[in-house]
């Protein structure tokens, strides 16, 4: 291959560098004449002096979320920030996102987005851990030659760009749209983030860029394909991520064939039979998750998750690009039949020219989320009390995490570097809602949510939701015509003399203080009160810090016990 056509594929020095080191003994070639460009920087894949070749252009870093960043580098109003908003022509060398600061993963409500040279529609589009190899931020530890993760997500795809790259995280939960978020502080979204990227002279005007692209869909495999990705124009795919779950609750078959369809041939150029062959296993994944620099492995939620890089075997398209899961006539693992449906969710990462083809939209926040498994016993239990209490919602304000309180030197015992004195339990946030029945949900409209973890480091004993600027606001979303009796609780946690006042559905309802170990107010709700379908709530600090709330409850009018059909099935949403 020669040195313009390797530059042109969009292909990622990593690989030259560890050439380097195992094979020292290999001819050099001469180094690059000055100024000349990206495509005299790369080595040749065959050669082995990638690591001491000079290189061109200056390195930078961009910094972004955390509270030593500029303002407009953080999360702020809305859930969105730009992390990076570099102008070219230049090459992004790695992607860095911390953990946040109380939680040690993220889910798919964080979504990431890469715009190159000023385009209007993304290149990169994923929700966040996914883009990671780490699907709804479940899986611990990753470790391939291009992505890894342990307390922080790390990508090293080279991404040029000749004229700008704009980075983009959203916190596309609608619970959240309105909220204010403090650095580092909310376990939704990363710490802190950095872009590192070397300046160029120039970019050859036949470079690829870098594209990824999320997808997920839940169907009857024998009956139609899952749809990896499909792209138009000319590049090549360097790899993907997947994952596996059957409705059912049963073990996903996982003897479907994939096939890579180039420049429109129905005849496929790739076609795997088996799922877990093209991963590099065979008769079904092993027990036990497996990371090796190109292809790994992971359980996930009673299914699969892997992924795979075509580095030395990457798949060149001149026109067009379809890669799919197929089961059509695979009657081991292709049914039609109702139950047997199959969810899926997959990350194609490849390069291209530009403009490339237009993604679907990305899914609502809720659609994202892998499906809900059956109650436990135990979560059933627990929901036939709040039913049988009454209850149509319950929220514990700003939810809860892994960091608690320990004992002095815990940390270092256990060999954890934490604050003292909190440790690490889990690895997942423990939602707001406790239980909700169909029909009830939240919006926070003004103010900052809290969790347990941060609340105790200031004193509190449980999370709550504060004020900004003294104004907490937020609705209740309810069936139209739904009464009863609202329940709040008011906690000063620490005792810092709060007084506030307390507006539910343009009523005052009263003005509270002396509430340092918390005090039960209540609002009738009268029918007339939610021919909107919303109860809205607000409360006004009128002394301390800010306005605060810790939980609430709506009990439903002449509320009876229920039955058991009438359990929520996918338990507190």
């Amino acid at each position: 291959m020669r040195r313009r056509e390797f530059i042109q594929s969009g292909m990622i020095t990593v690989l030259t560098s560890l050439s380097a080191v195992a094979q020292r003994s290999a001819t050099q070639e001469a180094p690059p004449a000055a100024g000349r460009g990206l495509r005299d920087r790369v080595a040749h894949p065959k050669s082995s002096d990638a690591l001491y070749l000079p290189v061109e252009g200056e390195t930078h870093l961009e910094n972004g979320l955390w509270d030593e960043c500029p303002r407009e580098r953080q999360f702020v109003k809305g859930g969105k920030a730009v992390i990076a908003d570099i102008q070219g022509p230049g090459v992004i060398t790695m992607i860095h996102f911390a953990l946040g600061a109380v939680a040690l993963s993220i889910n798919r409500d964080t979504i990431l987005r890469i715009y190159w040279d000023g385009e209007a529609t993304p290149s990169v589009e994923c929700p966040l851990p996914d883009f990671f190899c780490d699907p709804n931020g479940a899986i611990e530890r990753i470790d391939s030659l291009l992505i890894n993760k342990l307390r922080g997500w790390n990508a090293y795809f080279e991404m040029p760009f000749a004229k700008s790259a704009r980075i983009e995280l959203t916190y596309d939960n609608p619970r959240y749209a309105n909220a204010t978020f403090s650095p580092g502080h909310w376990g939704g979204v990363p710490a802190y983030s950095s872009v590192t990227y070397r300046k160029l002279e120039s970019l050859p005007a036949s470079a690829e860029y870098f594209h990824a692209q999320w997808r997920k869909q839940t169907l009857l495999l024998g009956k139609d394909d899952y749809e990896v990705v499909q792209a138009s124009g000319a590049g090549q795919l360097i790899g993907w991520n997947v994952t596996l779950r059957s409705l059912s609750g049963e073990i996903p078959p996982c003897d479907q064939n994939e096939v890579i369809q180039v420049d429109g041939s129905a005849t496929p150029s790739v076609e795997w039979q088996g799922m877990e062959d093209s991963f590099g296993f065979s008769w079904n994944f092993p027990p036990d998750a497996n990371q090796f620099p190109y292809a790994g492995y992971n359980p996930f939620l009673g299914g699969y998750a892997a992924y795979r890089f075509f580095l030395s075997d990457r798949v060149p398209f001149r026109k067009s690009l379809r890669m799919a899961i197929v089961g059509k006539g695979q009657t081991a693992v292709g049914s039609t039949a109702p139950g047997s449906e199959l969810e899926f969710t997959s990350v194609a990462y490849w390069y291209q020219r530009e403009p490339h083809r237009p993604f679907e939209a990305m899914l609502s926040a809720g659609d994202r989320e892998p499906f809900a498994a059956a109650l436990s016993p135990d979560r059933l239990a627990a929901d036939r009390k709040h039913l049988e209490a009454g209850e149509a919602m319950v929220l514990n304000c700003g939810g809860s995490s892994e960091i608690e309180f320990l004992k002095p030197g815990w940390g270092t015992e256990h060999g954890y570097i934490t604050h003292p004195p909190y440790r690490i339990l889990c690895s997942y946030m423990t939602p707001e809602v406790e239980f909700a029945k169909q029909g009830w949900d939240f919006r926070l409209d003004e103010g900052q949510p809290l969790n347990d973890s941060i609340a105790r480091v200031e004193g509190w004993p449980s999370g709550s939701w504060r004020s900004i600027g003294g104004l907490l606001q937020f609705r209740l979303l309810c069936p139209q015509h739904a009464s009863g009796t609202l329940k709040l609780f008011l906690l000063d946690g620490d005792k810092a003399g709060r007084r506030q006042s307390v507006t539910v559905a343009e009523r005052l309802v009263g003005k509270y203080s002396n509430f340092e170990n918390g005090t039960w107010i209540e609002a009738t709700i009268s029918a007339a009160d939610t021919v909107k379908s919303v109860i809205p709530v607000t409360i006004r600090r009128t002394a301390g810090p800010d306005a605060a709330l810790s939980k609430i409850i709506f009990v439903e009018a002449q509320a009876t016990g229920r039955g058991l059909g009438e359990l929520p099935q996918t338990g507190s949403g």
